[in-house]
This record gives structure tokens, sequence and C-alpha cells, in this order.
């Protein structure tokens, strides 16, 4: 078959031949800027409708992390009778913050799976465990009457009850705590969120409240790292961290 001047032999293009004409093409252009437009529009709105939280946060990135401690005053002793360390006596002290529900499975699972490690750390005695057990998940702080000597009262009513069902998950799950505080008018944690807020008011898109188990560990005053929910995810870090405190016995 005889191919005259203007014509040509049809062959397959090559890969950089095929995306040169597509470069070329206008249309082309047009469709993949929209795709990196629509892009940047999801990823940018999930930001800002969601904050930080639509990403993992690690525990130095918490909206705790860089906050100082709050004052420990509204502490009851629970289990044991030692009042609450004061926050002097704290100020140079590496202070682990637990805030836990005895009632709660999954808190009482997540800390017996730190058992070890938590023995290992309180070696050190710069350490102090601060244990902080909560009655109940709902905050009484968000109910007008919360700090008025009269619900106090009816918080410590219910002390006696509190204080045999925290003994029993100690020992079920074999806790290294001699000492539990509670906070009946759950004023310490709602002190951290509202120092939160104020600090960084952009927060309230992302601030949900703390819930149980929070760890929270404080150096020289200030949370340096914060571990919310029990995440099966968190216990590799908690573990280092524990480690390193252990490694530093004095």
């Amino acid at each position: 078959m005889n191919i005259s001047e203007n014509e040509y032999e049809e062959r397959p293009l090559s890969t950089e031949e095929f995306f040169g004409q597509l470069e070329e093409n206008p249309q082309y252009q047009a469709r993949m800027n929209l795709i990196i437009l629509i892009l940047v529009m999801i990823l940018g709105g999930g930001f800002i409708f969601f904050g930080p939280s639509c990403f993992r946060v690690d525990s130095q990135q918490h909206f705790l992390a860089g906050l100082p401690l709050c004052s420990t005053e509204s502490l009851h002793p629970l289990v044991g009778t030692s009042e609450p360390p004061s926050m002097e006596s704290l100020a140079e002290k590496t202070v682990l913050v637990i805030l836990w529900g005895p009632w709660d499975h999954k808190s009482c699972h997540f800390l017996a799976q730190l058992k070890e490690p938590l023995k290992e750390a309180t070696r050190n005695s710069q350490l102090v465990l601060l244990p902080v057990a909560y009655l109940a998940v709902k905050t009484l702080s968000e109910e007008e009457e919360s700090e008025t000597p009269e619900s106090l009262k009816m918080a410590l009513r219910d002390e006696e009850p509190f204080r045999r069902m925290t003994e029993r998950a100690i020992f079920a799950s074999q806790l290294p705590f001699s000492q539990v505080w509670w906070d009946p008018q759950d004023i310490f944690r709602t002190s951290l969120v509202g120092m939160a807020l104020q600090i960084n008011p952009k927060a309230k898109m992302y601030v949900d409240g703390i819930g149980f188990p929070t760890l929270l560990l404080c150096q020289n005053g200030v949370i340096t790292h914060a571990w919310g929910g029990g995440s099966e995810t968190h216990l590799e870090e908690i573990h280092q961290q524990l480690k390193i405190l252990s490694l530093l016995q004095k």
C-alpha cells in the first residue's frame, strides 16, 4: 500500500508526548486548576470549621498543653487522708495529673495498662502522682448553683459510697494509688477548660471539655503533655514518658 506525501503512518504517542499535548490544551489546564481549587477548599474548610482537631492532635499540641496547672484547692481527700499538695510544693516538681472515673470501665482498663510503668516512675522522688476521681460524666459546674455551699453539701453526701467504689476500682485494676482526691464541684477540670478559652478564644472551636481518662504531665507548674480520651495510640507515648521519669530517679 502506497502512502502519499500528505499522509503519515499512525503510531502510539509516548507518555511525554501525550501529557505534553494535554498541557497545551486550555480545557485541560482549566480542569486541573478547578480540581486544585476544590482540594484547597476541602482542606482549608475542614481546618476553619473544626480547627486543629480535624487532624491528629499529639500530646504537645493538645489544647491544654502550655497552660499553667490550675489550683488544687477544690480537691478533697477520697482515698487516704492527705490534703491535696499545695501549688507551692508542686512548683519545682514533675506532676502527673490523672483525671478518671472509677465507674468507667474505659478509664480503669486504660490505667491498668499503665500500672507497672507508674510503679517504676513513682520511684523518682521528683514525680508527684495526682489522681483525681470524678463521680459522674455530667459537669456540675455548668449549673448555676454548682458553687454554692448547699451544692457542695449535696455532693459530699455521696462521698462514702463513692470512696468504696474507688477503692474497689483501685484493687481490681491494681493501680498504684495510695492517695486519691476528688473534685465534688468539678472546679479543677472546668477551670482548665476556662483557662484554655481565656488564653486562646479560638480554642472554642475544638475545646469540647475534658473526658475520662485524661492524663496531664506538668513540669515547673506548666502542662507539657496532655493525653485525653484513653486512646490506645497514646499508651506507647505515655510509656516512654514514664520510662524517662523512672530513669531519672533521685
